[in-house]
């Protein structure tokens, strides 16, 4: 039996979003040579010109491998390599025969890991979105994430959540919780809530993302990137995205986009989500990004 890996090739763009890159070259190469496959029972050699292919005009790419119940070595490993240059390495069980997986699925359930990094050029980065940890379900004033992994180049928190009060969200890094190593910059506009449409620049002496009140039918979106998070010779800084949404007595929705900085020192091994009042009741996922 075979199984499909398939994934989209994708490139960084300046504001943290991702665009898809075409004709990017992705190979699947096993660890040693030859490779026998089962054929109606006779074993054939397997054709590495199959396990090398480049992504579609939308980034997907896509190579079908026999798994090790198909092939002649039991103790076979793969190495995937993908544009950036980031090389991952695992197995095929047969127990996964007919499935279709992506580099996240490889690395979260099937043990494979990252055997060589990939581009450290934050221009060329060329390269998929990984599940550090998986979606966390928040119903607290913060959520935290510990022990992250020094093997990316940068980070993205992703969350979504409601909250029932007035509040400050505040990202904090490492621990650190004094508001006087942080401040922030961005540009707020609205519509909405009982009055016309509007818009501002923020300032805050503090990572105070959202700064405003609460309610029952509020609903917010949030995503940071934090770029370079392990180079210790780098100030710390990072640029958010975020919305709010509200369908109560005065309906509105609002968005905003800006800057954080810190003075404490890289690399970044916990960040902290955190509300200065209310439950903070939703999700966040945090990605590494090669």
């Amino acid at each position: 039996m075979t199984v499909t890996l398939s994934d989209k090739a994708l490139d960084l763009a300046a504001d943290g979003s991702t665009v898809p890159v075409a004709g990017a070259p992705v190979s699947l190469a096993p660890t040693h040579t030859p490779v026998f496959y089962s054929v109606g029972g006779v074993y054939r050699p397997l054709d590495d010109a199959d396990l090398a292919v480049t992504s579609a005009a939308d980034g997907s790419w896509s190579i079908v491998v026999p798994t090790l119940d198909q092939v002649s070595d039991p103790t076979l490993q793969w190495q995937l390599t993908l544009p950036d240059g980031a090389i991952y390495a695992g197995s095929l069980p047969a127990g996964i025969s007919g499935q279709t997986l992506s580099v996240e699925d490889l690395i979260a359930s099937h043990g494979w890991g990252l055997v060589a990094g990939g581009s450290q050029d934050p221009i060329s980065i060329v390269s998929i979105p990984l599940k550090i940890a998986g979606q966390v379900t928040v119903a607290a004033a913060s959520v935290t994430f510990t022990a992250i992994p020094q093997t990316f180049t940068h980070l993205r928190l992703i969350a979504e959540f409601a909250i029932a009060a007035s509040f400050h969200l505040r990202l904090w890094i490492n621990g650190d919780a004094n508001d006087a190593n942080y401040n922030t910059t961005g540009w707020q506009s609205y519509a909405g809530y009982g009055g016309g449409p509007g818009s501002g620049s923020t300032g805050n002496t503090a990572t105070a993302i959202f700064d405003q009140g609460g309610g029952a039918a509020d609903q917010y979106a949030l995503e940071i990137l934090i770029p370079l998070y392990t180079d210790a010779a780098r100030a710390g800084s990072a640029l958010f995205k975020a919305g709010q949404y509200s369908s109560g007595a005065a309906p509105g929705i609002a968005q905003s986009a800006g800057a954080i900085a810190w003075t404490g020192a890289q690399p970044i091994t916990q960040l902290q989500l955190a509300s200065s009042g209310g439950t903070l009741t939703g999700t966040a996922t945090l990605y590494g990004v090669q």
